[in-house]
C-alpha cells in the first residue's frame, strides 16, 4: 500500500484494520472524523493545555515512512500486541 493508499478510500481500509485487529463495535463515521487531521491536532493541543505544556501543531505528525508506526510503540505495548497476535510480529 502506498503512502497515501489508507486515505485513498479510507472507510473499507478502516474496515481491513477494525477486522484484522478484533474490533466489531464501532461506529466507521466516528472513527472517519476523530481520525481526521483536524481532530488530531484540536484533540493533542487540548491534553497539551490542560497539562500546562505549550503546543506545537508539528508533533502531530509523523514521519510519514511506511513502517515509522513502529517506532512510536512503547515496549509494552509492543509485548502485549506479540501476546495477542504471535504470527504478526511487531518489529
Amino acid at each position: 500500500m502506498s503512502k497515501t493508499g489508507i486515505f485513498r478510500n479510507k472507510p473499507d481500509n478502516i474496515k481491513k484494520l477494525a477486522e484484522f485487529i478484533g474490533i466489531t463495535d464501532y461506529n466507521l463515521n466516528d472513527v472517519i472524523e476523530n481520525s481526521s487531521i483536524p481532530a488530531t491536532i484540536e484533540r493533542r493541543k487540548k491534553k497539551f493545555e490542560a497539562a500546562n505544556y505549550p503546543f506545537y501543531e508539528m508533533i502531530c505528525y509523523r514521519k510519514g515512512e511506511t513502517g515509522s508506526w513502529r517506532e512510536e510503540l512503547s515496549d509494552e505495548t509492543k509485548r502485549l500486541y506479540a501476546e495477542k497476535y504471535p504470527n504478526h510480529p511487531v518489529s
